[in-house]
């Protein structure tokens, strides 16, 4: 009798790599078949040690969306930010439907509104466009302080003793690097440093700034109004509210 657990089936992956040579980055598209991402992830690495992975692009390769389903990339809980990709299916069409009838529609969300839309010819190209429009996003979505809460949230998040995920965090799935995960701390605000954070980021905290309801400018306290405002020493001091 044959005790040996089935291996479980492998599906493609692919993995988006950034390599840095004299010009900037150059991205690899390397195809794994894995048991999962984070088996992709470790032959990613094995092929390509110097590469970083652009996460928010690499996915399964077989992934496809049903029609009326849609796929909620890097949206926060409340679902007013992220990116939302629906499989759009034309109204009329005449005959069997070709493969270039169909699209996938993406919406970027900043806020509660959609800012932008695009029509992809499939997933693939629908998740390369998130890829391309990501980091600007990002940078308008997260504020110093939002980034700090992150922070302290990933220094919660489990890791192994070589110094990977053992969780998934944000859109970075198991097995990342904890070091792939700060440089998008940096990529996100220059003014990020991961090596000035620390390991929690608390009240005292230079990167703590809060923004003033007068001025509009970030200061490391404000005082609070009773209307609600917060006001940064110079304007409470000043009276400007």
């Amino acid at each position: 009798m044959n005790n040996q657990q089935a291996a479980a089936p492998l599906m493609p992956f692919r993995v988006y790599l950034l390599e840095q040579d004299t010009e900037g980055f150059n991205e690899t598209i390397f195809i794994a078949h894995a048991e999962d991402m984070a088996h992709a992830i470790e032959q990613a690495r094995n092929a390509y040690p110097g590469c970083c992975v652009n996460w928010i692009a690499s996915h399964g390769a077989n992934w496809f969306l049903a029609q009326g389903q849609a796929e909620h990339v890097a949206m926060d809980e409340d679902g007013e930010w992220g990116f939302i990709i629906r499989f759009d299916v034309p109204e009329e069409v005449d005959g069997d439907c070709e493969l270039d009838d169909y699209s996938y529609r993406v919406e970027e969300w900043r806020g509660g509104d959609i800012v932008d839309t695009y029509d992809a010819p499939s997933y693939q190209a629908a998740r390369e466009w998130i890829s391309r429009e990501h980091s600007g996003h990002c940078s308008t979505r997260y504020s110093l302080a939002a980034l700090c809460d992150l922070w302290n949230d990933l220094s919660d998040t489990p890791v192994t003793d070589g110094g990977y995920l053992d969780q998934a965090f944000m859109f970075f799935p198991r097995g990342v690097s904890r070091e792939e995960v700060w440089r998008w701390f940096e990529s996100v605000n220059p003014d990020f440093k991961a090596g000035e954070a620390g390991g929690f980021i608390g009240e005292g905290h230079p990167y703590r700034q809060y923004p003033c309801s007068s001025c509009g400018t970030d200061a490391p306290s404000v005082y609070g109004c009773p209307d609600g405002a917060e006001l940064c020493e110079a304007c409470f001091d000043s009276a400007q509210h």
